[in-house]
């Protein structure tokens, strides 16, 4: 199979002219500005919990970067073992120091200046979320016809708001729309979900990240032309690599390459199966379902259509997203955000099968026939369901970003606001499996003095010593009241705090629990003084029996 040639406007890449074009052609900039604003509503929107990475590994970080060591911020042991990359984190960490320099430049009050923190990370991401967007449709339009239906069906699935809560990476900037160099960075930058350069080697290093996807991804100009693609993909990669390595040395003030390091602690030492072994079959089970959501029977579809039909655009996408697909499947421990960064090619995919079942006459000349006299019927029903996987999908988006997992952020709120409002120092314990909560990022003010439980992994143990090791949290969901009374100082009496030895824990002014654990504290903390000062609810149902349950809140009074 040959590669199929380039040519000019309104002819896909792979030689083929769509079968018919949207009514409306809207300018590259109006989906830019569309998608951007998208975007940000619904980061700002966003009232729920997703993954503690989300914070811990790049708004963490970036809070003491911007802010300095002693501004709180939880830092985890990745970054004391040079297992991170500081580009990511950096990148919010500029956005802390500006958004900070501004509010102080207005003299805002405090209460304004949390605000302003908190929306800062979240409108940045937003606006690289939406160019990750902008690049996916505009590859669409590559494949498949400029203001075609099937590109049209791609940006509809880009602009999903259930996906926004998942961390896109960064994608390339295109040259000039006519440009032959140009068709071809958005392929493949959108493609590989935006894994440009920047993230190849510094966001956030991962087993998804460290794939060099360019071997999935063969170019689709002529043996001529490769010299200038090699120079155009190589020098950026460089270029990135030696910032990144400057970036680390800044940070680490030693010599540091995190992607190495991540080998060895989570290959080498397999550290990462401490936080959990799955199943072979996860990503397919689970994994993609979670990505597509309703739309998995196209995704099925597409692929399916693509690796009978030839094309060799979307082949190589189906070929790309099969083959991270099962090499990350070799690894034991696996969550779907690995491979998330498919995604983008997915959606591709998903969106020709998606119109041309309920759209016959956009159908691919090289997909399977079907009867002509039953087209009309079957169109008519396919569209039925699709009203109803959409109405399905837009309640799963609404459930999921407003509703799932809420009170781990609320109460945080609650906690801000309840401090701003009394101007002294508070202590606050989280009594929680570890990073159930963010931190420092939302709890914002320096004179909230917080500690939580902890979850380090056996580092440098031996296999025996790693298969009988317990974290803190463990211990403590073991035998909570063991724990509490060994490892912490004498209940409070009637609001008076009592002294303990030095090793023991002091009882904090207000303590954060989920619901299943109150009968052992309401037993412990008997006549001690607390009593409950706000409750939240956190959701209906959760895989961990220990999250199980609403947010609870106990504050100490008469102290």
């Amino acid at each position: 199979m040959s590669p199929p040639t380039h040519s000019a406007n309104g002819v896909t890449l792979d030689g083929r002219r769509p079968a018919s074009h949207a009514a409306k052609t809207f300018s590259s900039r109006d989906v830019l500005l569309f998608l951007v604003a998208l975007r940000i509503a619904n980061s700002l929107s966003l009232q729920t919990f997703f993954q503690p990475d989300e914070y811990f590994q790049s708004l963490e970080p970036a809070w003491q970067m911007a802010f300095g060591k002693e501004s709180g911020a939880w830092i985890t042991w990745e970054w004391k073992h040079q297992l991170r990359s500081s580009i990511h984190p950096a990148i919010f960490a500029s956005v802390y120091y500006v958004s900070s320099v501004l509010a102080d430049l207005f003299k805002t009050s405090f209460s304004i200046r949390a605000e302003v923190l908190l929306a800062a990370p979240k409108v940045t991401q937003a606006v690289i979320a939406a160019l990750g967007d902008y690049y996916t449709w505009k590859l669409g339009e590559r494949v498949y016809g400029q203001g075609s239906l099937t590109a049209w069906a791609t940006v509809c699935s880009e602009g999903n708001p259930s996906l926004s809560p998942i961390i896109k990476n960064i994608p390339f900037q295109s040259a000039h729309e006519r440009d032959d160099t140009g068709l071809r960075i958005p392929r493949v930058a959108s493609a590989v979900s935006g894994a440009d350069e920047l993230t190849s080697f510094g966001v956030c290093p991962s087993p998804n990240q460290h794939l060099d996807l360019d071997v999935c991804f063969p170019s689709t100009s002529t043996p001529g032309q490769w010299p200038g693609e090699v120079a155009l993909l190589t020098s950026p990669r460089g270029l990135i690599l030696a910032l990144s390595v400057l970036g680390d040395r800044l940070y680490y003030q030693v010599w540091a390459f995190p992607p190495l390091r991540f080998l060895h602690f989570n290959i080498a030492q397999s550290l990462s199966i401490f936080y959990g072994r799955n199943d072979w079959h996860y990503y397919l089970s689970q994994g993609i379902p979670l990505l597509l959501t309703t739309a998995l029977p196209f995704g099925v579809l597409g692929i399916w259509r693509t690796l009978h039909s030839g094309h060799f655009i979307n082949l190589q996408l189906a070929v790309t997203a099969l083959s991270v697909t099962s090499i990350l499947s070799l690894i034991s421990h696996k969550e779907v955000r690995f491979i998330y960064p498919i995604l983008p090619a997915l959606h591709i995919l998903t969106a020709e099968a998606l119109v041309s079942t309920v759209y016959p006459s956009q159908r691919n000349p090289r997909s399977p026939p079907r009867p002509q006299a039953a087209a009309p019927r079957i169109a008519g029903l396919w569209k039925y369901i699709l009203s109803i996987l959409l109405a399905t999908n837009i309640l799963l988006a609404l459930y999921t970003t407003l509703i799932h997992q809420s009170g781990v952020l609320s109460v945080l709120t609650y906690l801000r606001k309840e401090h701003g409002s009394r101007n002294t120092t508070t202590t606050i314990g989280f009594l929680m499996p570890c990073h159930s909560t963010p931190w420092r990022s939302h709890l914002i003010h320096p004179s909230i003095h917080a500690w939580a439980l902890t979850c380090e992994p056996p580092i440098n143990l031996d296999p025996a010593a790693r298969a009988t090791y317990l974290d803190e949290a463990d211990v403590f969901y073991a035998d909570a009241g063991s724990f509490l009374h060994t490892r912490f100082a004498p209940p409070p009496l009637l609001g008076h705090k009592m002294q303990g030895s030095p090793e023991q824990r002091q009882w904090p002014d207000n303590i954060v629990f989920f619901e299943q654990l109150q009968p052992v504290l309401a037993d412990i903390l008997r006549d001690s003084g607390y009593v409950e000062c706000w409750r939240g609810f956190n959701s209906h149902w959760h895989d961990d029996w220990r999250r199980e349950g609403d947010v609870i809140v106990w504050c100490l009074q008469g102290f």
